[in-house]
């Protein structure tokens, strides 16, 4: 009776681990899935706020500093904190310092699901502008937004297959585990 008990007790333990580990194998996969969804949203949320310093900047006629305060009430999370970092780094030096702001501002997008050619990107942003004008400002933001769009785009295709390939890569590995376990 006790052996009987025994080798239940012990099925039951080795059951519950294998589902246990069968269940954490498959939900990393749909982790790596969720972080890179994550980056794409991320990414286009910077697009929407490129988008509303160019619409600000164009009809309001405010000063840079105004405008990405006003675009930083628009979102929420990492981004705002970004723009608010931004808008603080710009407002100690001055306009005219702004490429060295927008790359110290940078730092608080390092460590989100964005990646390094991410934040290469965004630098590259900032390197662009030297003269502030409204012309100029339209077509850097402009031609930043395309840049954007052909990033997040090719993303959105390498999300369709690298997600899906994620997933099942967790649901086999899983079961991989669990007939060697078995």
């Amino acid at each position: 009776m006790i052996k009987t008990m025994t080798w239940q007790v012990n099925f039951l333990v080795k059951l519950i681990g294998i589902v246990m580990i069968g269940m954490s194998a498959a939900l990393i996969g749909y982790q790596l899935s969720a972080v890179m969804k994550k980056r794409i949203d991320m990414l286009c949320t910077i697009r929407f706020i490129m988008e509303e310093i160019l619409n600000e900047a164009s009809y309001g006629k405010e000063i840079l500093p105004e405008v990405i305060l006003a675009a930083s009430l628009k979102v929420d999370g990492r981004e705002k904190e970004w723009l608010l970092c931004l808008h603080e780094k710009i407002r100690i030096s001055g306009e005219y310092d702004f490429i060295h702001a927008w790359k110290e501002s940078l730092d608080v997008l390092r460590h989100t699901a964005l990646k390094t050619e991410d934040i290469k990107i965004l630098e590259s942003f900032g390197n662009r502008i030297i003269n502030l004008n409204e012309d100029r400002l339209s077509g850097i933001i402009d031609n930043y937004v395309r840049t954007l769009d052909e990033h997040v785009n090719h993303l959105k295709s390498e999300y369709a297959v690298k997600s899906r390939l994620y997933r099942s890569m967790g649901i086999l590995t899983g079961l991989f585990i669990i007939i060697i376990v078995i």
